[in-house]
């Protein structure tokens, strides 16, 4: 065996084992349809069901690979299924259920003093724009958002619970809008 050829296989089998061993980037995605029950003012939660009753934060599955698992975002994107709207939103993150007020176009208490004890902290995503497509909005460690954020979920949990928050009035939403949410991971512990 050649020199070259010796390298280049001791090369792919590193690599193969540093992916292997290192922690892998992944995403998590979550898509619903919005209430729009009416135009939503600044400060309103955006939701899936209108009653708070029924109401529950956004759940990202599998953010983390075991149980009480640690992670870092390092990418938080959002796409309305409408075009020429421009929020500015923020997500709360909780490592459990959140019990503020859940229900779409209802006033934001996120996060509450009953939350605090899962209560992770806020990615505050930049304005939402377009090109005539969708609007979307796109957290990164280069922009403005509090990324990286590392988390650590519940004790018996792999999921994430976001609260999804208006920074800014949104007009003329049309009742079923789609939102899609999705969030870069990179594992604080082997994959």
């Amino acid at each position: 065996m050649g020199i070259p050829i010796f390298i280049e296989q001791f090369s792919d089998k590193l690599k193969s084992y540093l992916g292997a061993t290192t922690n892998p980037y992944h995403e998590v995605k979550v898509k619903g349809t919005l209430a729009a029950a009416g135009n939503y003012a600044a400060e309103d939660v955006l939701c899936w069901t209108v009653t708070s009753a029924n109401a529950l934060a956004w759940r990202f599955p599998n953010a983390v690979k075991h149980k009480g698992g640690s992670a870092a975002i390092v990418k938080a994107s959002l796409a309305l299924g409408i075009t020429a709207q421009v929020p500015r939103i923020t997500w709360y993150l909780f490592s459990a259920e959140p019990t503020s007020e859940r229900g779409d176009n209802l006033v934001n208490v996120a996060p509450s003093l009953a939350d605090l004890d899962f209560y992770i902290d806020k990615i505050t995503l930049p304005a939402s724009d377009d090109l005539g497509g969708m609007s979307t909005t796109t957290a990164t460690p280069n922009t403005t958002g509090n990324l990286p954020l590392s988390f650590t979920c519940g004790g018996n949990s792999r999921d994430l619970y976001v609260m999804v928050v208006l920074q800014d009035a949104f007009e003329n939403e049309t009742p079923n809008q789609v939102i899609h949410m999705k969030m870069g991971i990179v594992p604080l512990e082997n994959w």
